[in-house]
């Protein structure tokens, strides 16, 4: 069996955790620049605020409803979640995350039910929990367990075949929207009909990735997480048009920070430095280039990254009104895993390099995000960079915006 934990409503239930005068309300969270909604409480969906819709057409029935509304804290999302995983890696053998609110865990011997009641009760944030053969079936498993009054379900092997039949096929990890239509309009509906399929049909429709989803709900583990093409992103749209070359490679380079904590965390590095910057999508002299630079070899270290993205910038890099910009991190390796420069021959500054972003990572951990960057970067965050009219404090990351509890 394999269990995962999977944090309800998390990015709402992060800002309830400090509000306890919000208990019972609508809740939803924004993206950037408060564009639209992302995560909505069972409160807010009960009073038609959902996740999707764009927060100016509904920010008057919200109002009206007294669902609050919060811009993205991702500091804070994150805090919180290095907690509600810390206390499922104490209760487990094992856990393996796959998102910000999400972890697979082999479990330990605690009940599914006990495991949920403990993590939420000790981290206030509510999970819940589910079991399967697969993580596919675990997946199912906790979509069932979100409807359960113990917040947990076990998918035992007989019983299989009764819950596929009820789960929708667009219901399954790994489908997607364009693929269940591919199968409804073959007539297959349901996760059992998929599951019993030809392999070959499989193959034909939906390729190897789809033969590995049906595998998966057969009971056999065939999900790989590999690195192999694999890449991150960073990017957001502006709160106001950036036209200064400086200014756009700021963010640019903000971005790379971004990425960097991110490669070091998972103990990877990346060989290829991409950025793509874009005017107004809605004018006709849209202007939206992208540009690869090749590094000499894996790394995570942000100043390779930033002499990367000023050479990048500097080729297509032309006078104009920018909407937003993103750095992509590609063709990515496990840390270690090189293939040496027979003209680069420096081991000495590489390790030297990765104990410093090892260091810049845990003190920005520590301090909150950018407090630690290159002087190009130095002062200019995500946060500085986008609208959020609507941002709660820095419980957990900032000294300053410590809850106060006042004795009255």
């Amino acid at each position: 069996m394999i269990g995962l934990c999977d944090c309800n409503s998390f990015y709402a239930s992060c800002e309830a955790l400090f509000r306890p005068d919000l208990k019972g309300r609508g809740i939803v969270v924004l993206s950037n620049n408060d564009g639209c909604v992302v995560t909505a409480n069972k409160e807010a969906k009960q009073n038609g605020i959902t996740r999707g819709l764009n927060w100016f057409e509904v920010k008057d029935i919200a109002a009206k409803r007294g669902v609050k509304a919060f811009s993205s804290n991702y500091p804070l999302y994150q805090s919180i979640s290095d907690r509600v995983m810390t206390l499922l890696s104490q209760k487990t053998y094992e856990i393996f995350p796959y998102s910000i609110d999400e972890a697979f865990f082999t479990p330990g011997v605690i009940k599914p039910e006990e495991l949920r009641y403990e993590i939420t009760n000790e981290s206030g944030i509510p999970v819940s929990i589910g079991l399967g053969r697969t993580k596919t079936l675990a997946k199912i498993a906790n979509h069932i367990a979100k409807k359960e009054k113990s917040g947990a379900f076990i998918l035992n092997e007989a019983d299989e075949d009764e819950v596929l039949k009820n789960t929708d096929i667009i219901d399954v990890w790994g489908i997607g929207y364009r693929n269940s239509e591919k199968l409804k309009k073959r007539g297959i509906y349901t996760a059992k009909a998929f599951r019993d399929l030809d392999d070959d049909f499989i193959l034909k429709l939906l390729t190897v990735t789809g033969l590995r989803t049906a595998l998966e709900l057969r009971g056999v583990d065939a999900h790989q997480e590999s690195i192999k093409n694999a890449s991150f992103a960073s990017g957001i749209t502006f709160s106001h048009p950036i036209v200064s070359y400086d200014e756009l490679y700021k963010t640019l380079v903000s971005h790379a920070q971004t990425l960097s904590e991110k490669l070091e965390k998972k103990g990877l590095e990346s060989g290829e430095i991409a950025i793509q910057i874009f005017t107004s999508r809605f004018k006709s002299d849209f202007y939206t280039p992208f540009v690869k630079v090749k590094l000499i070899h894996p790394t995570s270290y942000l100043p390779t990254f930033s002499k990367a993205i000023g050479y990048a910038l500097s080729i297509c890099y032309k006078k104009a009104a920018y909407k937003g910009s993103r750095v992509f991190a590609l063709d990515i390796h496990e840390k270690g895993e090189r293939q040496y420069n027979l003209f680069y021959n420096d081991n000495y500054s590489d390790e030297r390099n990765q104990r410093l972003t090892s260091v810049v990572c845990e003190l920005n951990k520590k301090y909150g995000r950018g407090e630690v960057t290159t002087l190009s970067a130095l002062g200019l965050t995500k946060d500085k960079m986008t609208k959020a009219e609507l941002k709660s404090p820095a419980y957990t990351t900032r000294f300053t915006d410590l809850p106060l509890i006042l004795d009255r």
